[in-house]
This record gives C-alpha cells, sequence and structure tokens, in this order.
C-alpha cells in the first residue's frame, strides 16, 4: 500500500498545480470556468492530503478501522468539493441552498459521530473496537446517501443541459457534454464505490485504488478539457437563449397572450394554428437547408416569438428543435437520394445542410437504414 499512497500523492500533486498555476490563463475570463476550477483544485488537494497522511502515519497498517476513521474525514469534504466543481459548470454557478449546504452538513454529523464514538469508546485508537466500527458504518452510509444525492443532481443537469443544446441548435450538440458527462459518471461511481470498499483490505483494496487513480486522472483530464474547449462556449450560448426565451414568455403570459407553454393544456389552438403555418412555410422555402441555423434565428424569420416555436417544436412530437431540423433535412436527403442514385453521400450532406461526417450516422438514426441500403431497398421495390 506504501507504494501505491505515494504514486497518489505524487499524481494528486501534479495534478493540483495544474488547475492552479497552468490553467487559470484559460478560464480566468470565465467566471463560472474560474470557480469549478478552485473547487476542482481544492477537492484534488484535499485527497492529497488524505493519502499524504495516510503514507506518513501507516493507518492501514495500524487497522483498517483506524485507515476508514481518516478516510471519511477527507472523502466527505472532497466528493462534496469535486461534485459542487461539476454542479457549478452545469448550472452556470447557479447552486441552490441544498446544493452547496448538503456536504457540509453530511460532514459535520460524520464528525460529531466519529468524535463522540472516540472519546466514549474505552479502548484506545490504536486499537479500534467494534463501538467505533459501528459509527464508520453509520457515517459511510450518510457519505453514501449524500453522493447518490450529487449524483442524481449530476445526471438530471445533464438531461437539462442535452435539452437545451438541442433546442438550440440545428443539429444534435450532446456530443459536447462528454467531457463534462466522464467527469460526472466517473466521480459518481469512485465516490459511491468508495464507503464500501475502504473496509476492505489486501488485494481487494489495491485493485481499487489502482482503478481510482486511473479514474481519478481521466476525471481531471475530462474536466480540463471540457473548461479549455470552444465546447463551453456552446453550452453559455444555449443558456443564455434559454433564459431569453423564458423571460419572452413571461412577458407574453403577462400581456395575457396566453397560459405558460409548460402548463397541461398546452398551446391555445389560435396559437398552435399560428406555429404551424409558419413552421410550414418556413420549411417550404427550405431555410433548414443552411447548416449553422439556431433555435432564435428560424424564429425571428417565421416572425414567431422563440418560447412558441419551442412550444409547438415540442408539441408535434419533435421534443427539440434540433430533431425536427434533422427529420426535414433526412426527408430531403432520401428524396434527392432516390432522384440521383449516383450521386455521393458528400454532396446529399452539402445539398441537405448536414455534416460530411456525421450524415451516414444520423441517417440511420432517423430511417434504421444506411444511405446505401435505403437506395437499394427502394430501387428493388420498384
Amino acid at each position: 500500500m506504501k507504494e501505491l499512497q505515494f504514486t497518489a500523492v505524487v499524481m494528486l500533486s501534479l495534478m493540483t498545480l495544474a488547475l492552479i498555476l497552468l490553467l487559470p490563463g484559460k478560464v480566468s475570463r470565465d467566471r463560472v470556468a474560474n470557480l469549478s476550477r478552485w473547487l476542482m483544485a481544492s477537492g484534488l488537494a484535499i485527497l492529497d492530503i488524505q493519502f499524504l497522511i495516510q503514507y506518513i502515519f501507516g493507518f492501514r497498517e495500524i487497522g483498517v478501522t483506524q485507515a476508514v476513521f481518516v478516510n471519511l474525514l477527507f472523502f466527505i469534504p472532497c466528493a462534496t468539493l469535486m461534485s459542487l466543481s461539476i454542479l457549478n459548470l452545469q448550472r452556470q454557478g447557479k447552486l441552490t441552498f441544498w446544493m452547496k449546504w448538503t456536504g457540509p452538513v453530511t460532514f459535520l454529523t460524520v464528525v460529531t459521530i466519529l468524535t463522540v464514538a472516540e472519546v466514549t469508546d474505552k479502548k484506545s485508537f490504536g486499537s479500534g473496537s467494534s463501538h467505533l466500527l459501528v459509527a464508520e458504518i453509520i457515517a459511510g452510509a450518510l457519505y453514501g446517501i449524500m453522493q447518490l444525492y450529487y449524483s442524481y443532481l449530476h445526471l438530471k443537469e445533464l438531461s437539462r443541459m442535452e435539452y437545451i443544446l438541442n433546442n438550440y441548435f440545428d443539429h444534435s450538440k450532446s456530443r459536447i457534454l462528454y467531457w463534462i458527462k466522464g467527469s460526472s459518471i466517473t466521480l459518481s461511481l469512485l465516490a459511491m464505490g468508495a464507503p464500501i470498499l475502504i473496509f476492505s483490505q489486501n488485494w481487494l483494496l489495491r485493485i481499487y485504488c489502482t482503478f481510482l487513480f486511473m479514474a481519478i486522472f481521466a476525471m481531471w483530464f475530462c474536466f480540463v478539457r471540457y473548461v479549455i474547449s470552444s465546447e463551453l462556449n456552446h453550452v453559455n450560448e444555449a443558456e443564455q437563449s434559454e433564459e431569453e426565451e423564458e423571460a419572452e414568455e413571461k412577458k407574453e403570459k403577462q400581456d395575457g397572450l396566453r397560459t405558460s407553454t409548460s402548463g397541461k393544456a398546452g398551446l391555445p389552438p389560435t396559437a398552435k394554428m399560428r406555429a404551424e403555418k409558419a413552421a410550414r412555410q418556413w420549411a417550404a422555402g427550405e431555410s433548414y437547408l443552411r447548416q449553422g441555423i439556431t433555435s432564435p434565428v428560424a424564429a425571428q424569420e417565421m416572425n414567431l416569438p422563440r418560447y412558441l416555436l419551442t412550444a409547438w417544436v415540442k408539441e408535434s412530437g419533435y421534443n427539440s428543435f434540433s430533431n425536427w431540423v434533422t427529420t426535414l433535412r433526412i426527408e430531403r436527403a432520401k428524396k434527392l437520394m432516390l432522384e440521383n442514385p449516383d450521386w455521393s453521400n458528400e454532396t446529399i450532406a452539402d445539398l441537405c445542410g448536414i455534416s460530411r461526417s456525421h450524415f451516414q450516422r444520423v441517417f440511420k438514426e432517423e430511417t434504421g437504414q444506411s444511405p446505401a441500403d435505403f437506395v437499394n431497398s427502394k430501387t428493388k421495390a420498384r
């Protein structure tokens, strides 16, 4: 274990220093990314201190109970800071009261439980006792519940971000969440497994620690890759548009034009007819064939409020703007392919506003067939 602990200390120190010293130039202009950077660095630093203490004092060699006692005191603030780092990025800095305080409250509760158990225990800390072990199991369970809560929030926010992106851009941008999704899932799995595995010994603990180091590095890499990429700007752009759309809807609601689009009754018939007519006219003009169009631009060209276009798209069964535009483009692609079977996929993609690199994948997702299989099946049917 000594070798693994020393490796962890070196690795975590370098990762923490990279976040503190090398990353600021890339993220200092973005308040949200900068705060997330500090939260992540703080979490890694606490984990680094935990491994350093274990290495120096050898609590694992003294006994499992002693090692677990120290682990819990460091793992909880570490997991809290890392979780808040990701949530801060996902929510553009708008953390709720419970998001901020679930971790600290859990930590204080665990500290109280462990302190009371140690103070009232008749045995010394070095010898350990069943009394202290029970307290650690309870503390570990609280830690697991805390991390389940944060994991739920991560997945919920990822789903929300995916919807916002797909409702803003003309094609699916879900792939840009790859890095933050990797960070969230890795962090959740590692943290939830810790309460059980920190009680383990020998080979099982060694295996877990090895995977832990690899996963922490992967999470750190995902985090850095996301905050320094242009993908963060895409998310910010979509988030800002969502806020403007909500403000637009609120204003028109106050003016008495209609009720909220999120209501069970849905769009009023007149509003739905207006949106459908405008959308059909826009589609008939083949404006959807332009690459890079966004929902605000489309709504402006249709002379519709953005929230009205969003509501109509959702009620029409397309779920998001990108799904609707993709459906229109694939229908156009199928028509062109049947009329010109000798044309290449690249030519069809360019004419239909679909990226060449994603044409075959998007076509198969929409139709269940590759472009070649689609043409062959239609040719044989004739």
